[in-house]
């Protein structure tokens, strides 16, 4: 995976104009060898298109519905493989999407967001790390001010990379206050939290947010999960400079 998410770093730092949905899928492709090609398709969009490799001859096509994070259907994915598919690669590879597209406008967006943005491959492998021990888990994103950098999205599940922190980010940084806020009509918590090295020292922002019903006590267990999250990430971080490997 390190590899993978290396390699992804360095394509997109080199071309600015490429765009999240497209980076997703090349994603995928170097996920699943069998893969030759995928490509997303959004209703409403004026036929907006992301595409990733190349269709053979005798290419076996599958096409899914593909839901965003919050399980709301935008479009369809189409995919491509050498040879029958599985169930489970299909059914593993639509979920993987579904969890990286927050909503489909990020899809359109450049990657990186800020030309020259660096993606720090190390954060991202504990994005998805996390996102794989959190199946409630919406969004993540790492606000971090590497060597030389200003503070800036370097690593999260929904594209943006090289995004500036806003005030809320600053505040958090600063202060080591854990902001909530209740979103799409009580149906996400997002929470911001310090993101703390090993030895519990602030060096950035953690931004999360996470899928929580109508029952009572979800806002409760949603708190309690990024918490776990805080904690589970700051083992696994021994200094700032780790982030920039």
């Amino acid at each position: 995976m390190m590899a993978i998410l290396t390699a992804l770093a360095v394509a997109s730092a080199s071309a600015a104009s490429a765009h999240y949905g497209d980076t997703l899928l090349a994603q995928e492709l170097s996920r699943h060898p069998t893969l030759d090609y995928a490509s997303i398709s959004l209703d409403n969009s004026n036929n907006a298109r992301f595409e990733a490799g190349t269709a053979g001859p005798r290419s076996k096509h599958v096409v899914v519905p593909l839901l965003d994070a919050l399980g709301t259907n935008i479009g369809t994915l189409e995919l491509a493989f050498d040879r029958s598919p599985g169930k489970n690669t299909v059914a593993t590879i639509e979920s993987d999407v579904s969890r990286h597209v927050y909503s489909k406008a990020v899809l359109a967006e450049p990657d990186p967001f800020v030309a020259g943005a660096v993606r720090s491959s190390f954060g991202q492998a504990l994005v998805e790390r996390e996102l794989s021990r959190e199946p409630r888990l919406v969004t993540i994103a790492f606000h971090v001010a590497l060597p030389e950098r200003d503070n800036q999205i370097i690593a999260s599940n929904f594209g943006r990379i090289g995004k500036a922190a806003d005030s809320d980010d600053q505040r958090v940084i600063a202060s080591s206050t854990i902001l909530q806020e209740e979103t799409n009509n009580g149906q996400r918590l997002a929470v911001e939290l310090p993101l703390l090295d090993r030895s519990g020292r602030t060096i950035g922002a953690l931004s999360t947010s996470f899928l929580t019903g109508p029952g009572p006590g979800e806002k409760a267990i949603a708190y309690r999960s990024a918490l776990r999250v805080q904690h589970d990430l700051s083992r696994s971080i021994a200094r700032l400079e780790r982030l920039a490997k």
